[in-house]
């Protein structure tokens, strides 16, 4: 009897035990999450059957930059129908997850091959690697994990503003290692924006909310024609603000937005409303959301900085005059210099063509240039002291009044850059004489559709004369050294990418505080 029974127990023993096989790479599987940092639950695993090597503990690798995860592990084994499965697992939710409970993390699938080939593509954070290896006849498994560090490179670069193929708003980036990482919006939002870009603006220290959490970070600002909206963090390229969060109120479907950009205290958005504003992060501590538009003036695309007074400066397309905004939002009229025998406002039947500003030493500089809607004659408006200092009728000869492409020098000369026939000329600022600027190193058959002074004035300081080419549906951007604001020698460098292109700007996390705030170019 005594034998009987210990044959019996024998036998549930067994069974038990087959059971286990199968039971066991699930519960391995989930231990993975509660010993984040210890592998001895699988070590101890005393199985012969299947073993792997040549994968290692630990990877580092850069995200939205074409990267790939290459493995090539080593199975030793007697099957001969082994199968391959490879997870990648966000080790921020492990610790969320409660197994007594029977909730586990997600795990994403990456790969059926024994060979890991993997781009990367996810945001920036700390991950486990898992790869199993198991029969296909009795799924008997065995696992290795690996730690994955992944980094991103959005946080320092020339950000490109771009149309693609389908007429919507894409995003192209240009690394400080040289890499162009393209098409982000797609990669990291899941789309394009709807509609042509518009514009696209950099707001330092921008608050918003995560829940019920007050944040603040480096932030993008891109709209589109079609009145698209979204505000961007750019270390991860996580989507924080867009026209379902951004107002207190209720947005009026015919208000049309701009563009941000940081100013002394807060952050300015341009709208036909006028200009709504909120406090940078940590000046306000708040919500990110824009408070009402002030003034009862409506802006437009056309607005430069004023750091004299610290604020901003713009043509309002609703009141046909230029306006300002100081630091904290408040809207006025531009002022006449006396003896200047134009007005600032009221100019009912003129249009904006361009505007910039340039500062050198204490002395800034700023224009609009206004044409006359019925006659198409060109006006300079020349301001100085936050007031129009001149107001110049421009002789229809000069190409700053024929051409549709301008810029200006921002740091180091008083010109105003125009495109004209594909030629590239300056206007001084002072005088009023305008002069050709030769160039090298473009084709004769690329037709010039941009230029820009890109500059940053902190840490890692540069300043690039810009040109930019489109040639169906391939952009090129030509990078100029400047003496005396003029483009010297041959481009220091060339950035190729698919698109329509739209403008560029630079971005670098070495922005501090207000001091950097205008160390940059806001439009071009």
């Amino acid at each position: 009897m005594e034998r009987l029974l210990l044959l019996v127990m024998l036998i549930k023993f067994l069974e038990m035990m087959k059971r286990l096989l199968y039971i066991l790479p699930i519960s391995i599987i989930l231990l993975l999450g509660s010993c984040v940092n210890d592998d001895s639950t699988i070590a101890t695993i005393n199985v012969n059957d299947i073993a792997i090597s040549n994968i290692g503990s630990k990877y580092s690798v850069i995200s939205y930059a074409g990267n790939k995860l290459e493995i090539q592990p080593t199975i030793e084994s007697g099957y001969s129908d082994i199968n391959y499965r490879w997870y990648i697992i966000d080790k921020s939710k492990e610790g969320r997850s409660s197994y007594n409970s029977g909730i586990t993390y997600d795990m994403d699938s990456i790969a059926n091959t024994k060979d890991l080939s993997y781009e990367v593509n996810l945001p920036e954070g700390n991950y486990r690697l898992v790869f199993k290896a198991f029969s296909k006849s009795n799924n008997y498994s065995m696992y290795k994990t690996a730690d994955v560090e992944i980094t991103t490179q959005f946080s320092k670069g020339f950000y490109i503003l771009k149309e693609d193929a389908t007429g919507n708003t894409e995003l192209d980036m240009y690394t400080p290692s040289g890499i162009l990482m393209n098409n982000l919006l797609k990669k990291t939002q899941g789309s394009s924006m709807t509609g042509s870009p518009r514009s696209l603006g950099f707001c330092y220290d921008q608050a918003y909310m995560i829940g019920t959490e007050k944040n603040y970070s480096n932030c993008m600002c891109i709209t589109t024609e079609k009145n698209d909206m979204k505000f961007i963090r750019i270390s991860d390229m996580k989507l924080v603000i867009d026209k379902s969060n951004l107002l207190f109120d209720e947005i009026d479907s015919k208000e049309q937005f701009y563009g941000t950009v940081k100013g002394y205290y807060m952050m300015h958005l341009f709208t036909s409303a006028g200009v709504r504003s909120v406090y940078d992060g940590p000046d306000g501590g708040n919500t990110g959301k824009f408070g009402n538009a002030l003034g009862d003036v409506g802006a437009s695309k056309y607005y430069v900085d004023c750091a004299s007074q610290y604020g901003m400066r713009f043509w309002s397309d609703s009141d046909h005059g230029i306006y300002g905004c100081d630091y904290n939002g408040s809207v006025t009229a531009v002022p006449m210099a006396t003896g200047v025998n134009y007005k600032s406002q009221g100019l009912t039947g003129y249009s904006c063509v361009a505007c910039g500003e340039s500062q050198i030493g204490s002395v800034e500089r700023m224009f609009f240039l206004l044409k006359d809607d019925a006659t198409s004659k060109r006006y300079f408006y020349f301001l100085t002291n936050a007031r129009v200092k001149e107001v110049r009728e421009l002789d229809p000869s000069l190409n700053m009044a024929q051409a549709n492409i301008f810029s200006t020098n921002g740091r180091t000369a008083t010109i105003v850059y125009c495109v004209n026939n594909n030629r590239l000329y300056g206007y001084n600022y002072n005088t009023g004489a305008e002069v050709e600027m030769p160039f090298s190193g473009i084709p004769a058959n690329e037709q010039i559709t941009y230029i820009t002074n890109q500059y940053w004035l902190g840490s890692d300081s540069f300043n690039y004369l810009v040109l930019g080419t489109q040639t169906g549906d391939t952009y090129k951007l030509y990078f100029y050294n400047m003496v005396g604001g003029q483009p010297s020698g041959d481009p220091v460098k060339t950035i190729t990418g698919t698109g329509k292109f739209k403008s560029i700007r630079y971005v670098t996390p070495q922005y501090s505080n207000w001091t950097t705030a205008f160390s940059y170019p806001f439009t071009d």
